[in-house]
């Protein structure tokens, strides 16, 4: 790797000088002031790291560079640092033109990013508790914000990425800032080949140089400006992208479909030959007439590809038969014979299958899905109907939407300690800051349903409880926040369509029933009402504006603002 000193960088040391910029120089270590110190402190040579011989005297930059390059490439892979990868880069891009391989990768990345009707595929995940209303609020606006900035609400943009990152192994971008370095105002896709991770020396700032031998177009960025995500990490043994584990199999099979096309089109054809006895004709020249006849006969089979076809002697149109005449001897009777073709038999099918079925299991994708004369597989009722391998290609999806989601995660953590300074050593904060993704995943859906079944039914058994006044001993409010898992959003939603649908009551009274004698209000949790709780007439028998459930003013002794959604 090459090494740049103070007077090798250009840019970084006399801009952005304010006071955000400050922040976006410190973003790498925000939370982590410990790992400043691991990389400083670290004697033993790391697994990606280059070893220097005992007794070395090396500067501080030097060791510290090195330390920050190495704990990089446990988490991912730097594509500058293989000098071969521009070459493979091709290769995988050109593979992924195949027919199957391309099939392979658009499943992948329609299981990985799936759009919503809102024309979302992912969403935010709630912060907890011990964070205020403004940063709430905030979290949600600079998602949005990032979202849009990336042109993530057209349904292709999310979906492309990620299919590059399948190819290619890498995706790198810009985060590009406003005069004041405020806010983030657009994004700049950039090339990973060109980017390498270094420590700018005088302060110790992480930082990303592109183009880093070419001092004419050399560029120092701020970890803070770039987002580099990989396919797999810096170990030597994990392959680059998920094309490069197809290519093998892919040409195995190829090679086996090949050879099976060339034998049923030879063996299809019908080869006649005649021999024609000669007479008064020198050996030289009887040499030069079989070479002629074998120059003229002589068949050369090729397959494209590309295209799928199949051509004889440069011709794409196959001969049905072929007349061969050869000579023989100086004096005799002609002969016309029909050849048969001597081959082994290639159209037994047990090779094919076996090749594809490698193909199959090198793509992960669940066997039950290649099943076309069904439909490609059941449609699961139940997640007890779920296979091992829907369950292992779950897994493999989950772990490449955990390396594709720092492209909105990375740049909305910097926002947010933009528009709040003080969380930039908050540790936990760093930790709460994550997506959730869409998913068609039948798996998921299910999983998702189980779930809030059984957590109902945990609810249910706790109302039951009762403490020494005889009055329900949990707080439903409690239960529905720490069983039922249910965000103030969805509380206030809840809360609101109570109102409209005439559950429930208003805020200002107890008919919430979510006090300790107010249990009317959620009767299928089983809670025990106490004084005052009541159940809910059927709908059909009382109009809202008549329900007295939705006109009380008060749910009885218990009801109160400590139940209050």
């Amino acid at each position: 790797m090459a090494s740049y000193r103070d007077n090798n960088f250009h840019g970084v040391g006399n801009q952005n000088k304010g006071f955000f910029s400050k922040i976006l120089r410190n973003i790498t270590n925000w939370g982590m002031d410990a790992d400043e110190m691991i990389v400083r402190n670290t004697n033993a040579v790391a697994m990606n790291q280059t070893p220097t011989p005992v007794g070395y005297v090396d500067n501080m930059y030097d060791i510290v560079s090195r330390n920050s390059v190495a704990k990089i490439l446990q988490t991912k892979s730097i594509s500058y640092l293989d000098r071969g990868y521009p070459e493979k880069q091709r290769i995988l891009r050109e593979y992924a033109r195949k027919d199957e391989i391309r099939e392979y990768i658009s499943i992948i990345a329609d299981e990985a990013v799936v759009y919503s009707e809102s024309e979302d595929f992912c969403f935010p995940t709630e912060l907890p508790q011990e964070f205020s209303e403004e940063i709430k609020k905030k979290y949600h606006e600079n998602f949005k914000k990032i979202y849009n900035i990336f042109n993530f609400n057209n349904g292709t943009v999310a979906w492309n990425y990620f299919r590059i990152l399948l190819i290619d192994g890498f995706l790198a971008f810009e985060v590009i800032y406003d005069d004041k370095n405020r806010n983030i105002i657009g994004i700049n896709q950039l090339d990973p080949t060109t980017l390498l991770p270094s420590v700018e020396p005088t302060t110790g700032d992480s930082i990303w140089v592109q183009y880093p031998e070419s001092p004419e177009f050399r560029r120092i960025l701020l970890d803070s400006q770039i987002i580099y995500i990989s396919y797999s990490s810096g170990a030597e043994f994990s392959e680059t992208s998920y094309v490069e584990n197809l290519i093998r199999p892919f040409n195995q099979l190829k090679l086996l479909e090949q050879t099976r096309i060339m034998f049923n089109v030879l063996s299809a054809m019908i080869n006649r030959v005649t021999t024609i006895p000669v007479s008064n004709m020198s050996r030289h020249m009887a040499e030069e007439q079989m070479a002629k006849i074998i120059m003229e006969y002589s068949d050369e089979v090729t397959f494209d590809e590309g295209f799928g076809t199949v051509s004889m002697n440069g011709s794409p149109h196959l001969q049905y038969n072929k007349n061969i005449f050869l000579t023989a001897g100086d004096s005799g009777t002609p002969t016309i014979e029909n050849m048969k073709f001597e081959g082994h038999n290639l159209n037994e099918n047990d090779m094919l299958t076996w090749f594809f079925n490698a193909l199959k299991r090198a793509s992960k994708i669940p066997f039950s899905r290649f099943d076309k004369t069904n439909g490609g597989g059941n449609i699961y009722g139940d997640v007890t109907d779920m296979s091992r391998d829907e369950l292992h290609f779950y897994n493999f999806i989950q772990r490449l939407r955990t390396v594709y989601k720092e492209i909105v995660i990375k740049p909305w953590k910097i926002k947010m300690v933009l528009d709040f300074p003080e969380l930039e050593k908050d540790p936990n904060f760093l930790s709460k800051i994550n997506v959730e993704f869409n998913g068609s995943n039948l798996f998921h859906e299910w999983k998702k349903i189980n779930n809030i079944a059984k957590r109902a039914d945990i609810v249910s058994k706790l109302l039951e409880f009762k403490g020494a006044d005889d009055k329900p001993f949990f707080s439903l409010d409690y239960l529905m926040r720490e069983y039922m898992k249910m965000t103030d959003e969805e509380l206030k939603d809840n809360e609101t369509w109570k109102k409209v649908k005439g559950v429930g009551g208003s805020s200002e009274g107890g008919g919430e029933g979510l006090g300790e004698g107010g249990g009317g209000a959620l009767p299928d949790f089983g809670g025990g009402g106490g004084e005052g709780g009541g159940e809910l007439p059927p709908p059909e028998e009382t109009p809202i504006e008549d329900n007295p459930v939705a006109d009380a003013t008060g749910g009885g002794e218990g009801a109160g603002d400590e139940f209050n959604f």
